[in-house]
């Protein structure tokens, strides 16, 4: 069983921008330390300096000989939640789930499921929740949206121009 203590460890450090070191350190890494706990190392780095929480010493090593070129797993970037702009999704859909709605008309999911609850959208009734294009586009078209007067006069003023 991992100690509080050394999951305290690996989350000060990661929180410190050392990442997990996940390649192997030659046995000459471990003679030198004098280390006796080769079995439970457990490396992080950050820039050149790796550091063992394997035990209570915490051995630190700067541009150690003896181990691999670290390469990091960076996670993958995030995927967008909606491949289609929300113009497409109505044109191209019958029905949208609560997320896709919520896109659309850029408001939370829970606002979605109130409007659903107080009758204000429409709304399959088995699970998972469908709402209809057509309702989705009615409450689109009751938005009233706010354009600034500075934006206007910008507007005239390019209308005006030769």
């Amino acid at each position: 069983m991992v100690k509080r203590s050394r999951i305290d460890q690996i989350i000060k450090l990661t929180q410190c921008g050392w990442r997990a070191y996940e390649g192997q350190a030659t046995d000459v890494v471990y003679d030198n330390l004098d280390c006796g706990v080769k079995g439970r190392a457990r490396w992080f780095a950050k820039g050149d300096l790796l550091v063992c929480i394997g035990c209570e010493r915490a051995c630190t090593l700067p541009c150690p000989d003896g181990f691999q070129l670290p390469l990091f797993k960076y996670p993958a970037p995030p995927r967008p939640a909606f491949r289609l702009p929300p113009d497409q999704l109505l044109a191209k859909r019958l029905l949208l789930t609560v997320n896709e709605t919520a896109y659309v008309l850029n408001i939370s999911p829970r606002q979605i499921r109130n409007l659903i609850h107080t009758g204000q959208l429409r709304s399959t009734q088995d699970l998972p929740r469908r709402v209809p294009v057509e309702d989705v586009r009615a409450m689109l078209a009751q938005v009233d949206l706010f354009v600034p007067d500075s934006e206007l006069a910008l507007d005239e003023k390019a209308r005006a121009m030769p």
